[in-house]
């Protein structure tokens, strides 16, 4: 399923982005990127790009995207990126067309993952919404560096075949009746 979002969209979303990563910073969290990126701020934008498409798919507003508040993974206070039928999500992105979902630290706030890839086109971003992995899947899995050997550190890694469709998974979870 994609998402198309606008230029006006977009830009929105690289200012949350850059926001959330600068406070991020700020108060000490560690950067871990991987790869060329064209901006310090990359990660942040595709991440916030695709939880906004989430978010506008969902029709559910994006209260934990847009917040202000940092909150920790370790710490538990994190809750994902957004509730939608009683779960709690967490999406993930990348620009990569065969990337990966992958997390290498375990919310138990976190329900289900949603992995989106972000390509730009003129002046849009096409948010490819490629499918879910329920959380207790996902870390349930041995930690792996990836199928192609391509993460640094260790992490609970599924390709995206491996991934339920979102049509898939609501119909699963019976979303006419929720």
């Amino acid at each position: 399923m994609i998402v198309e979002l606008s230029q006006e969209e977009i830009n929105f979303c690289k200012n949350l982005a850059q926001g959330r990563f600068d406070r991020a910073r700020n108060r000490g969290s560690e950067l871990s990127q991987i790869g060329t990126k064209f901006s310090k701020y990359q990660d942040d934008i595709h991440g916030m790009l695709s939880e906004w498409a989430v978010c506008k798919i969902t029709n559910t507003f994006p209260s934990q995207v847009i917040s202000p508040i940092l909150k920790s993974k370790k710490k538990g206070e994190d809750l994902g990126d957004l509730s939608y039928r009683g779960f709690n999500f967490d999406v993930k992105s990348t620009h990569h067309r065969t990337g990966e979902l992958w997390t290498d630290i375990i919310n138990k706030n976190v329900d289900a993952y949603i992995f989106v890839v972000v390509q730009y086109q003129d002046n849009s971003a096409l948010c490819d919404i490629k499918g879910v992995m329920m959380a207790d899947e996902l870390h349930n899995r041995p930690l792996t560096h990836g199928s192609k050997n391509q993460f640094r550190k260790p992490a609970h890694c599924a390709t995206i075949n491996e991934l339920t469709t979102w049509n898939d998974w609501k119909e699963k979870y019976n979303e006419s009746n929720a």
